[in-house]
C-alpha cells in the first residue's frame, strides 16, 4: 500500500534526522561542516557506482568538476590563517 510505504519512509526520514543531529552535536563544527561537504562528493560517486543502468551511472564531468571544486574549497577552509594565529614571544 502506499500509506505503508509513507508510513515506512517517513520513520526512517526522522530516525536518520534524529541520528544526525544526534551525532552532530557530539563532533566540533569544523568536523561537521568537513563531514557535510563530503556529501557533494559521496552522491555523484555513489551514483556513479550503483545506478540500475549506465545512463544512471553516467555522471558528467561538469559535475566531477563542481564535485573537484566543492572538495577543494572545503580543504581551503580547513587551512588556518596565519595573520590571526598567536604570535610567540621572542
Amino acid at each position: 500500500s502506499v500509506y505503508v510505504a509513507a508510513l515506512e519512509l517517513g520513520i526512517l526520514g526522522g530516525l536518520g534526522t534524529f541520528l544526525q543531529t544526534l551525532s552532530l552535536s557530539q563532533i566540533p563544527a569544523l568536523t561537521a561542516a568537513v563531514l557535510y561537504s563530503t556529501v557533494n562528493v559521496i552522491t555523484p560517486a555513489l551514483a556513479a557506482l550503483a545506478g540500475a543502468n549506465a545512463q544512471e551511472r553516467e555522471v558528467s564531468a561538469r559535475t566531477w568538476a563542481g564535485c573537484a571544486l566543492g572538495l577543494i574549497a572545503s580543504c581551503w577552509a580547513l587551512v588556518p590563517d596565519v595573520g590571526l594565529l598567536p604570535q610567540s614571544l621572542p
